[in-house]
């Protein structure tokens, strides 16, 4: 399954990116198409990186790819404690989620839109 890294210059502009990616998803999978639709599943994080040699390190990085790669579904955008607490006001809703992953618990916020 292919995945992507992208950097944004905000958590706001993430998240605004990740909803229009699921727009765009939604509107071509309506359409009747001879491949498999396409099905996206978002992590955000919030933190200092590392790029080195075409690939991205970090705690921050790490939560969200488990985020987006293991535990979000089609259509879902996850959200780390980090890049959520940096949102404020009422423009984008969460839903908190507590999950266990081997035997590790984590925190994390789901996007309601």
């Amino acid at each position: 399954m292919p995945f992507a890294f992208v950097t944004f210059a905000s958590v706001r502009a993430a998240v605004a990116a990740a909803i229009r990616v699921n727009q765009l998803v939604a509107e071509r999978n309506v359409k009747p198409v001879e491949e498999d639709p396409i099905e996206v599943a978002i992590g955000i994080g919030f933190g200092p990186i590392l790029l080195a040699d075409h690939d991205f390190f970090g705690d921050e990085v790490n939560l969200a790819s488990k985020l987006g790669e293991d535990i979000a579904g089609h259509g879902v955008v996850l959200l780390t404690l980090a890049a959520r607490s940096v949102l404020q006001g009422g423009e984008f809703k969460f839903r908190p989620l507590d999950m266990k992953i081997s035997g590790v618990a984590l925190r994390a916020s789901r996007l309601v839109y």
